[in-house]
């Protein structure tokens, strides 16, 4: 069976959308389906445009995590977005990483363990967790 993205990319939003709530967090969806985010969220009493990626952990690294951070519109989400909601759904994880700390264009990775790391300027995934 094909993997269908859209569809890929629908599960790790609804996923990450009830991990919210199981949280705590009120959840909002905006109406327009090309926003350039895809829930809006009070996180630490400001509202937060988050878009959701589906991590993979490559299949010749197993200490990372890997999401796509390339914008399919005009601006980059460093306009558009507060965060990345990140799940992976190989590992049943959530992260909340800040779309600042993001210096990639192109794929973006979080480093699951920190003393394995081999990458420079890595992003710890433990920090990010939810």
């Amino acid at each position: 069976m094909s993997v269908d993205r859209n569809r890929v990319g629908q599960i790790s939003e609804q996923a990450f959308g009830l991990k919210l709530i199981s949280l705590g967090y009120d959840i909002c969806k905006p109406l327009n389906p090309q926003s350039p985010y895809d829930w809006v969220s009070d996180i630490d009493g400001k509202l937060a445009r988050i878009q959701v990626k589906t991590g993979r952990i490559p299949k010749n690294n197993d200490n990372a995590i890997e999401f796509s951070c390339c914008a399919k519109t005009a601006k980059p989400y460093s306009e558009t977005c507060d965060y990345f909601g990140v799940y992976c759904p190989e590992l049943l994880s959530y992260y909340l990483i800040p779309v600042a700390i993001i210096t990639t264009l192109g794929t973006a990775r979080l480093i699951v363990n920190p003393f394995l790391n081999c990458y420079s300027d890595p992003i710890i995934a433990k920090i990010y967790q939810i």
